[in-house]
């Protein structure tokens, strides 16, 4: 009996000791995550776009003639870069223009002349001293005649017009041999160098138009750069947001200037990648990575007491780089970004590295 008693106490304490050896059933695995706080900030969408580099109107120069020309020699074409005093073409004034100038100074002698001899008469009491104020008044109104004729530069003879300042050509309109108008534009010039801004013509998408608000931030990356090359993104401001759609690229053209000293090393035309960044809100921003979707929607985790909790949200907003999601996270509470697609709501976690 004793025997029979002690067999069963050793059987009972062989029975416990396999039972503490031995993980219950409620034992799970334990996940290793990394983690990072979970807060709220203002994040703004951001939106590429393409373009190309253009000059703003005040920093080019119209190049036209105030009179009736010809040009007899072109030495310009778009794009050449030229230097203040180069010749930029050669001009011969319009008979007609020359005729005029002539006939301004042809009518200040004759004045000269009559003012002369109303002097003589009136010294022998043959004129009246009314007779010399009106030729006089003549004359003044000949040489003032003259002076704009002079002003204008209309003369005989081939006339070269040169650079009044060191640029870029941006547009020949006349070509060798033309006859132009008064005023009409010949070329335009440009203006280069560090201290004139760049202006970046950006394509928006219409259905954006509206969430583009002027000084709104853009990156401006060229993409004419060689090979291999890297450069940080240049720095500017929306401008202006037309009105309009351009019925060429079907988009709406966006005026972006550099900040000071940006971009002098573009050309007109080079093309350029612009990243804008639109109107933001405040919501919960995540990493990427810490946002899951399944059949259910989107969600994360947060870790709470040592265990994944399941917390569904509505992505709001992507930046490229982070997500601003709405939702009911807790901010006292770590937010899984590594880790979380092997979870499931109440498992078990561990921070790697504890």
């Amino acid at each position: 009996m004793r025997l029979a008693i002690a067999t069963l106490a050793l059987a009972c304490l062989a029975s416990t000791t396999l039972a503490q050896d031995q993980p219950t059933a409620q034992d799970g695995p334990i996940a290793q995550v990394k983690t990072a706080p979970a807060q709220r900030a203002v994040i703004a969408p951001k939106t590429v776009v393409y373009g190309t580099v253009t000059l703003s109107q005040e920093s080019q120069t119209v190049l036209s003639l105030p009179y009736a020309a010809q040009i007899t020699r072109l030495h310009a074409s778009a794009g050449q870069t030229v230097h203040r005093g180069d010749v930029l073409f050669v001009a011969r004034a319009d008979p007609g223009a020359v005729l005029v100038a002539e006939q301004a100074r042809n009518a200040v002698v004759l004045a000269r002349g009559e003012v002369e001899r109303t002097r003589v008469l009136l010294a022998q009491r043959l004129a009246t001293r009314s007779q010399l104020a009106a030729a006089e008044k003549t004359l003044a109104d000949a040489e003032q005649a003259l002076a704009a004729q002079r002003q204008l530069g209309a003369d005989t003879g081939e006339r070269p017009v040169r650079a009044p300042h060191d640029g870029v050509v941006v547009k020949v309109v006349a070509a060798q041999g033309d006859r132009v108008a008064p005023g009409a534009v010949v070329l335009q010039l440009g203006h280069t160098g560090a201290a004139v801004p760049v202006r970046v013509t950006l394509g928006l998408d219409p259905a954006l138009r509206r969430a583009v608000p002027v000084g709104a931030a853009v990156a401006v990356t060229s993409l004419a750069a060689p090979a291999g090359a890297s450069s940080a993104p240049l720095t500017g401001r929306v401008r202006r947001v037309q009105a309009a759609i351009n019925p060429q690229s079907r988009l709406v053209d966006t005026s972006v200037e550099l900040a000071p000293g940006g971009g002098a090393d573009l050309i007109p035309g080079e093309p350029v990648r612009g990243v804008i960044t639109l109107t933001g809100g405040e919501h919960w921003v995540v990493p990427r990575l810490a946002v899951l979707q399944d059949a259910k929607g989107a969600h994360v985790y947060q870790v709470e007491a040592g265990h994944a909790r399941r917390v569904p949200v509505q992505v709001r907003v992507d930046d490229g780089a982070h997500l601003g999601v709405d939702g009911a996270l807790q901010g006292g509470q770590a937010l899984v970004v590594q880790g979380n697609y092997q979870l499931s709501d109440g498992m078990a976690v561990r921070e790697v590295g504890q």
